[in-house]
Parts: C-alpha cells; sequence; structure tokens
C-alpha cells in the first residue's frame, strides 16, 4: 500500500519549508530512515528522511517548492503500485 510522505511538524517557529533537493529519484528504492530530500527553514537546511520502504513512485513538490507543515512531498509504495486513485484523492483535497 503507498505512502503518502508529508512535510513534518518542525516547530511552531517554522511554518513554512523550501525543498531544496530531492536525494532520490523517481523510481529509485528507498528504505525507512534513508535521506530523502533536503529542505530550508528560515533557521537552517536539514535532510528529510523516509518514513516509507518500496519506490518513489511520485514526487509531488518539486525543487523549489514552499511546503507547510502537513503538504504532501511524496507517494513511496511498490514498484508497479497503481496510485491513480491516491493522486486524485490529493487532488481533491
Amino acid at each position: 500500500m503507498a505512502t503518502v510522505i508529508r512535510t513534518p511538524a518542525l516547530g511552531q517557529a517554522i511554518a513554512n519549508v523550501r525543498v531544496l533537493e530531492w536525494v532520490v529519484r523517481e523510481g529509485q528504492k528507498v528504505r525507512i530512515g534513508d535521506p530523502l530530500l533536503e529542505v530550508d527553514t528560515d533557521k537552517m537546511a536539514m535532510e528529510i528522511p523516509s518514513e516509507a520502504q518500496g519506490v518513489l513512485l511520485r514526487i509531488l513538490s518539486p525543487e523549489g517548492t514552499e511546503a507547510p507543515e502537513g503538504t504532501p512531498l511524496a507517494i513511496i509504495g511498490d514498484a508497479e503500485e497503481d496510485i491513480s486513485e491516491l493522486l486524485a484523492t490529493l487532488e481533491s483535497d
């Protein structure tokens, strides 16, 4: 089952982050805890680790995107998994 990776809560003083760089590219395998992407806040740059294991199926927030807490960043799942329904749900939110 696919997992939506979202911008984590980084504290009250940090409202938004900006996606700097994706460490993992679409189609690559990732394990829990592996660095997934780098973000920048008004205070520091940091890596966001993967919360799921599988294949990075879709990047939802490309480099340069502002991403408030809870913003969908990516979808991780099985290599051949159909995520069309999940994408439709995310678009309707």
